[in-house]
């Protein structure tokens, strides 16, 4: 049977079925695009925090160096990282489907995700290669869609080099050269500078011996062009190094070079840099200071130093930093013409297992402030002339300082000569004992408590401000 346009009623259904695939097919590729247009707002919305979360993740990293790792794997549900940092400190990343986040120095940053589909794949891969000789460790987090596209979008990578890694094929060639102890290291370069410098006591314990003096070098840089043949009188890194540190002067430079990306202090570094009395700047940015346990005298005498940028130091490990910014006393050459006035601590400047400050800033005739609020001192024992006969100084911070180890009165002397202080502000936990005290410089007063205190002492309330009674 046929309609009145000749269709037979069979041949009609075919076209309405026909129609209504095409329909449905147009209606599902427009779905399609939609969603997938939808999905990549997502990523790049997910792409956007995951961009400021792993830039966050890779500054940690940097200022840290990564020792070791351990990882649970990665799956659909969660993928997870651990980052045992070189300055002891531990970094935990953690990722799902909807959140990157990251635990780091007793802090928790979580960046939420804002699409919970198969659309945002939030894992991440390890994996491990070779860069310039040397192994690395890549974590890459990969964002896909899946659409009509299945393509990766923008997957961001984060590398690092190990502090303690090998180069390819030589299991003896570490990537860190070692420096020589600190007074061998010293003696070399102010031999350098002046071949006929002569000291009366080698280990320069004498501060009114003024031949070992070096008048010559006024920077200290690292460079990347060896200009001179290593011999025994410019190597100063030890025998054992994996590569060698070679020094040499030239106008008023001491230059470094090694082929390794770190230059590594000796645990013994005292009076590393001690005795440059023409020094003004030192680049420390390539120093790897994690393994010092002894600071002693590292910066002694050097009165031309009027800035110290210690923002790179690792001082885990430091035991003693006595005189360690020790500018020069009575009778010494230069005496009281110190221009340091800026010390910069960095956040690995870590003195929790230091035991001896003695005379750590003393002398010091131009710096007029101090912010130690940093400072741990938990385990030191003697702080004796800690900030002595520093006459510009008017400001000092201890607000966290611990002076609960500490057995004697000598070893609280600690604002001798102090003559300019206006404002201080008081320890955390103040001395145990009754009979422990420590001698303020004059009368100060706390305005809130209306009372003046001559001495600090287990009475004195902790983390207020002292001024100076005009």
């Amino acid at each position: 049977m046929k309609n009145k346009k000749g269709f037979t009623l069979l041949e009609l259904l075919i076209c309405i079925a026909l129609i209504s695939v095409v329909i449905i097919f147009l209606f599902r590729l427009i779905s399609l695009i939609r969603q997938d247009e939808k999905a990549v707002g997502y990523i790049r919305a997910n792409q956007a925090s995951r961009n400021q979360v792993v830039g966050e993740i890779g500054s940690i990293i940097a200022e840290n160096a990564v020792c070791s790792y351990s990882t649970t794997g990665s799956n659909s549900r969660l993928g997870l990282i651990t980052l045992n940092l070189c300055t002891g400190k531990t970094l935990v990343i953690e990722t799902k489907k909807d959140y990157i986040k990251y635990e780091y120095d007793g802090m928790v940053s979580k960046y939420p995700m804002k699409d919970k589909s198969a659309w945002f794949n939030p894992l991440f891969t390890l994996t491990e290669g070779n860069y310039y000789g040397y192994d690395y460790h890549k974590i890459v987090f990969k964002t896909e869609k899946k659409g009509l596209d299945a393509s990766p979008i923008d997957d961001i990578e984060i590398f690092w080099v190990d502090k303690n890694g090998f180069a390819d094929d030589d299991e003896d060639r570490l990537i860190h050269a070692q420096f020589l102890p600190g007074v061998e290291f010293n003696k070399k370069i102010r031999n350098l500078s002046n071949p006929y410098i002569s000291c009366r006591d080698e280990n320069m314990y004498d501060e009114t011996d003024y031949g070992c003096f070096d008048t010559n070098i006024t920077s200290i840089v690292r460079t990347s062009t060896l200009e001179i043949n290593p011999t025994d009188d410019n190597i100063v890194s030890t025998s054992n190094s994996p590569v060698p540190i070679v020094a040499w002067y030239n106008n008023g430079v001491l230059k470094l070079y090694s082929e390794a990306p770190l230059l590594t202090l000796s645990p013994d570094s005292t009076r590393m840099f001690s005795y440059l009395h023409a020094l003004t700047s030192i680049d420390f940015s390539t120093f790897d200071t994690s393994q010092v346990t002894n600071f002693t005298a590292f910066f002694q005498n050097d009165v031309n130093l009027v800035r110290i940028d210690l923002s790179s130091f690792d001082t885990h490990n430091a035991r003693n930093m006595s005189y360690m910014f020790d500018m020069p006393g009575a009778g010494s050459v230069g005496e009281n013409t110190s221009k340091l006035k800026n010390i910069v601590f960095g956040p690995g400047f870590d003195t929790s297992n230091v035991v001896n400050m003695r005379y750590m800033f003393t002398d010091n005739a131009s710096i007029e402030s101090l912010d130690l609020s940093m400072f741990d001192t938990s385990n030191v024992t003697d702080f004796t002339g800690l900030t002595s006969n520093c006459g510009s100084l008017s400001y000092l911070n201890l607000s966290n300082f611990n002076f609960s180890k500490v057995t004697t009165n000598e070893a609280l002397s600690i604002f001798y000569n102090d003559n300019n202080l206006q404002t201080l502000i008081t320890p955390k936990y103040m001395p145990t004992s009754t009979s422990l005290y420590i001698n303020l410089p004059y009368a100060m007063k706390n305005a809130t408590l209306n009372r003046t205190f001559t001495k600090i002492d287990s009475t004195t309330p902790s983390n207020i401000e002292l001024t100076k009674v005009s």
